[in-house]
């Protein structure tokens, strides 16, 4: 079983790409916006997937790309069929269509049956690519046939995709103070969830989980409900806290906090700013944090 976080680490981006435009032919509801087709499954009320309208199929998805980008293949990514029987709706056949800067649309893959494939991976000659529809037919499974689709993400391997973000009113992240507590930096806020990044000297930080406490693991791993007041990062090297006035804030790609201030005279102990002082005056290695991203089941 694949999930988007695995996915999206098996399929190391190397490069950005900006989408400026991401549409569909309809949404059951609000919460089920397109946008929520790149948003790595970080939004933090939980709603992770677009789900189209009950108008009949196919159903249609329209991406714009900021600058046109050589692509050979796009993945599609379906919630796991649910061992319960309470099946998501599921996505039958797909057809892909991209268009060159200026040119028309070309179909370059079709795929049937695909109800009970999670990761649909299209593959197609590599070319530049503008513009892409994809054409999805509904089919639900054997005892759930309905006229509804559902996608989780959409993935360009090789690529990490930036989309306008998400119309609906999302909760504010805010951060509130920041301390140290050993070589671990604890942040404090609102609407932190596990995808929530601690941004220091320009560098993003990974949640380290291995130091989550009892109480909150089950609410950690529930993850669709979680959102949390405090989170915490293991300190890196090569990151100088001796400096004053050290700006942090949070972020998790859709949202970003206020800044604060961290104070190193006030907020760490003279024996961390020495062996930061020494680290800032050698060589800067780099972060080596090795927090497991956590995503949805």
């Amino acid at each position: 079983m694949y999930r988007v976080g695995d996915l999206a680490q098996h399929l190391r981006a190397e490069a950005t790409l900006r989408l400026s435009e991401v549409q569909a032919d309809s949404s059951a509801a609000a919460v089920f916006e397109p946008a929520n087709l790149f948003d790595r499954n970080a939004s933090p009320d939980g709603i992770f997937v677009w789900r189209s309208g009950g108008s009949s199929p196919p159903h249609y998805i329209k991406l714009t790309l900021e600058r046109p980008v050589a692509l050979s293949s796009l993945a599609l990514v379906q919630r796991p069929i649910s061992v319960s029987g309470n099946d998501p709706p599921r996505l039958k056949n797909l057809q892909v269509r991209v268009a060159a800067p200026g040119g028309p649309l070309r179909t370059v893959w079709e795929g049937r049956g695909l109800e009970e494939q999670q990761v649909i991976i299209a593959q197609f000659a590599r070319q530049p690519v503008a513009r892409i529809e994809l054409a999805l037919h509904s089919g639900g499974l054997l005892f759930s046939p309905t006229d509804l689709v559902e996608v989780e993400e959409i993935v360009f391997p090789g690529y990490e995709a930036e989309a306008p973000p998400p119309n609906r009113g999302l909760p504010p992240l805010v951060l509130d103070r920041v301390e140290l507590r050993g070589e671990v930096l604890v942040a404090h806020g609102r609407g932190i969830t596990p995808h929530t990044r601690l941004v220091v000297a320009g560098r993003e930080l990974l949640p380290d989980f291995g130091r989550v406490n009892l109480e909150n693991l089950l609410t950690l791993f529930d993850y669709r409900n979680c959102v949390a007041e405090t989170i915490d990062y293991r300190l890196p090297e090569g990151i100088g806290l001796a400096k004053e006035g050290l700006m942090v804030r949070l972020t998790d790609g859709l949202r970003r906090s206020n800044c604060v201030s961290l104070n190193p005279s006030r907020d760490l102990p003279e024996a961390l700013l020495s062996a930061s002082r020494a680290r800032a005056d050698g060589e800067h290695r780099p972060i080596t944090t090795r927090a497991k991203p956590l995503t949805t089941q």
